[in-house]
């Protein structure tokens, strides 16, 4: 069986050299929200990073906004 924690690896690898994510907006108050902020800082698969969130939004109903950053333009 695959958990959690191990679908999160996977898609981690597939984005690319991802250096950090931050979660920001309400979720990180402890608020609920419709919406995920998410920022990532890396050399990213932007193409993959699109197809997840479309996929994962599907799953959980939730709108997921993002942003990607070069670590040198972070």
């Amino acid at each position: 069986m695959v958990g959690p924690d191990q679908i999160v690896e996977y898609v981690i690898r597939r984005l690319g050299n991802l250096t950090k994510i931050y979660l920001k907006g309400h979720f990180t108050r402890g608020m609920d929200s419709e919406i995920i902020d998410l920022v990532f800082v890396g050399q990213i698969d932007k193409t993959y990073l699109t197809q997840w969130v479309e996929k994962v939004e599907g799953m959980i109903g939730l709108h997921t906004r993002y942003i990607a950053f070069m670590p040198e333009a972070f």
